[in-house]
């Protein structure tokens, strides 16, 4: 009609969505050695890890510092990260919080083939009084 003004729709300003190692990368397994050790913050937050114990193993979470310093896109209180522990060995293993850390539920990954699954929470992100909790779903 004349006269009349043409409104266009308004174009997408979002960015693309991207698969960046050290996110959601699901396919980045992580493979740990059979051996008590701490985790890094890199490994935690690439999605999987994957064990073979064939000795009772227990794997130590990084105090609630160290994650937050290492990972500084962690956005504010009650910000998580999901993951997984696979165990595809013939003995036990336990997780165990680091510093500034708890865990909500069982903290033992059952043997053979057995995968739990865990959600990291961060209870406060200020300096000094840094906390999480490492929830079992």
């Amino acid at each position: 009609m004349k006269g009349q003004k043409v409104v266009k729709p308004p174009t997408q300003t979002r960015n693309p969505v991207q698969n960046v190692l050290g996110s959601d990368n699901w396919n980045a397994i992580v493979k740990l050695d059979p051996k008590d050790l701490t985790l890094t913050t890199a490994q935690i937050f690439r999605g999987i890890l994957q064990i073979n114990a064939d000795v009772s193993t227990t794997l130590t979470f990084p105090s609630a510092a160290q994650l937050i310093k290492e990972w500084p896109e962690i956005p504010k209180a009650g910000y998580s990260k999901t993951f997984t522990i696979r165990n595809d060995g013939t003995q036990p293993v336990t997780i165990v919080a680091g510093i500034g850390g708890e865990i909500d539920g069982d903290s033992t990954i059952a043997v053979s083939s057995y995968a739990a699954h865990y959600r990291l929470r961060f209870g406060d992100v200020t300096s000094g009084v840094e906390a999480y909790q490492i929830i079992r779903e």
